[in-house]
């Protein structure tokens, strides 16, 4: 939650307090992603210390007569299906938009064995308006709802130590059945209604918009229980209206102001039987920012700055139904200096410094009880028997006088230099992230529930520092052959304490070379083949033996150092009159890998090979 989503416009509100938990959004009505860098990133408000992404839907052009698109995709892991269509129509004045997709997956498979209960059950829908009455308006309307089933690995409960114990050191999970499409307990159901209304009044040299949106996000999750009933049953609903003003150009300068408003309702449906995860809570925020940009001959000079103010109202129930109450306030400035220079005509050199905060999360103060295949216990509700060095959640419900909990506050600095030539195209970034009061979670041992035994984590607080590159180049060796090579590395550690974060991701490289036939009829065709090699994580917390884990007398802890791994890719594409055929090969090599940052890797592989077919339709 510190990477900041924008769905078609809006802050994509949802249930985001775990990692498991991807943004419900349909891929297949996704137009184009952007990634916001420089003083435009204070547009969007806190929570963004990690940047933001731009999930854009196709607009309805105005002129456009009827046309559309038919997809359909086959997936050889998990025996998976997915259809989808597109339609819109353009009548000058209005036009209209819509989409409707499905897919259907069976158990995943690694190399060497199944995957139980891992399937997948998806169908979404949405639908966009578009009303230019005058050449000054456009007025825009857009519906999307996503609505999931997904499995849980059932090889990840268990009801003893003495499995789970074999469980970790056991190279396959001890649950193995044979394929199927029914999803069992543990599982997921997830629905995401998003609605957004905007108004844009256009002159020649201002903008003024003004936008309206809803989200509900109810989210149920099913543990290895008896009977039907969920542990977990939660309805999110946001409201939020932005105001955005593009001024008139003040001889070089030029720039935006803007206000956002946000009220967000969480509630715990009954039903549960069980404490609820994370409590009831009435939110609202409230935001300023202002973007500037001065023109300096072929040099830019950006400037950023945005006041937020978040208020939390919260209600819940302790283990023994007694219902606590706390109100929490934060407000913070953030802040942006940026500088782009124009060093040659094929390239550019961007720096920025600026400041973000991020208040904690609900969840990451109150979450307490089983999530998924494991136990999670917030900031406020656990405490640590100094006598024993264990934790201990029998002291009740802390606040802000117990343990004081300030928001993150993050100074980053990070140099980009671009080259952008015919045959070359460079994008090389290097940062330094200093985070004051970073939220983190830990392993922190075994705990004993009324399902059986679990891998419990706590929630805590540290001065953290990261630094880090990434790279991307292109070349353009023929006019039929390109190479395109990335790669990415972060280092982070625990300033006070000296120690490295657990499921931080390790260092990654990877080459693609593509093929582009010269055939008149093949010339939106392509092939390519692709190489990702991710490196061994070698900044380990704590690594405790297998006896310490089980009985947590400590609270650092790495179960896994995980190998290095290569993972072959390939593709190919045809395009022929109206028609697209894809087909891709992912881990063509079958190769057998768990991810550092996977907490499944635990109990289990990633997915094998997978070769996925797509025939796509356009007319």
């Amino acid at each position: 939650n510190r990477v900041l989503v924008m769905n078609n416009g809006l802050r994509h509100e949802f249930q985001n307090w775990v990692s498991d938990h991807a943004p419900e959004i349909d891929a297949s009505s996704i137009d184009n992603l952007e990634v916001v860098k420089g003083a435009a990133t204070v547009r969007y408000g806190p929570d963004a210390l990690g940047g933001v992404i731009l999930v854009n839907s196709p607009r309805p052009s105005l002129e456009k007569r009827l046309s559309g698109n038919a997809n359909l995709t086959g997936r050889s892991n998990g025996q998976a299906g997915e259809g989808s269509i597109e339609l819109q129509q353009g009548l000058g004045w209005m036009s209209l938009l819509g989409g409707f997709s499905y897919q259907k997956q069976g158990d995943l498979s690694a190399p060497d064995y199944l995957l139980t209960n891992t399937g997948k059950e998806e169908r979404s829908y949405y639908g966009a308006i578009r009303i230019h009455p005058f050449p000054e308006l456009d007025i825009d309307g857009f519906y999307s709802k996503v609505d999931q089933r997904l499995g849980i690995l059932r090889g990840s409960i268990f009801g003893n130590l003495e499995d789970i114990q074999r469980a970790i050191e056991n190279v396959e999970p001890l649950i193995i059945e044979d394929f199927s499409y029914d999803i069992v307990q543990p599982n997921q159901k997830v629905a995401h209604d998003l609605y957004k209304g905007s108004a844009t009044f256009t002159t020649e040299n201002q903008v003024l918009k003004v936008q309206y949106g809803y989200q509900k996000n109810a989210r149920k999750e099913f543990g290895a229980r008896r009977g039907n009933s969920p542990t977990i049953d939660l309805v999110l609903k946001t409201q939020s209206i932005d105001l955005d003003w593009t001024h008139p150009k003040l001889g070089p300068l030029s720039g935006k102001i803007g206000a956002q408003w946000l009220d967000q309702e969480n509630d715990n449906l009954p039903g549960t039987n069980t404490v609820p995860f994370i409590p009831n809570y009435l939110s609202t925020r409230l935001g300023f920012y202002l973007i500037e940009s001065l023109e300096l001959g072929n040099n830019q000079l950006e400037f950023g700055v945005r006041f937020d103010d978040m208020e939390a109202d919260i209600t819940g129930r302790e283990p023994d139904n007694t219902i606590y109450r706390n109100t929490i306030n934060y407000s913070n400035f953030s802040g942006t200096l940026g500088f782009i220079g124009q060093l040659n005509e094929h390239t550019t050199f961007r720096s920025n410094l600026g400041t973000a905060w991020r208040a904690p999360d609900v969840a990451e103060l109150y979450r307490f009880g089983q999530h998924a295949f494991f136990i999670e216990y917030g900031l406020w509700r656990y405490t640590i028997d100094e006598r024993f060095d264990i934790v201990s959640t029998s002291e009740g419900i802390l606040d802000e006088t117990d343990r004081e909990v300030p928001a993150e506050t993050g100074y980053k600095w990070i140099h980009t230099l671009n080259v952008n030539k015919p045959d070359f195209k460079l994008e090389a970034s290097a940062y330094i992230n200093y985070i004051q009061d970073y939220i983190y979670s830990k392993p922190a041992g075994i705990t004993r529930r009324p399902r059986g035994f679990f891998v419990y984590f706590i929630y805590d607080q540290t001065d953290a520092l990261f630094w880090g590159a990434d790279l991307q180049a292109s070349w353009q060796h023929h006019s039929q052959w390109e190479s395109t090579f990335k790669g990415s590395y972060l280092w982070s550690k625990q300033i006070e304490r000296n120690q490295f974060f657990a499921e931080q991701p390790p260092a990654q490289l990877s080459y693609k070379l593509e093929y582009t036939p010269p055939i008149r009829k093949l010339s939106s065709s392509s092939f390519g083949i692709e190489g990702s090699y991710t490196f061994e994580q070698t900044q380990l917390p704590v690594i405790l033996t297998l006896d310490d884990f089980l009985f947590a007398n400590s609270l650092g802890i790495n179960r896994f150092v995980e190998d290095a791994f290569f993972l072959m890719n390939a593709y190919a594409r045809v395009s022929f009159d109206n028609f697209i055929i894809m087909a891709q090969g992912q881990n063509l090599l079958n190769t057998s890998y768990r991810r550092y940052t996977d907490r499944l890797r635990y109990f289990s592989d990633d997915i094998g090979r997978n070769i996925i077919l797509s025939l796509t339709y356009q007319f």
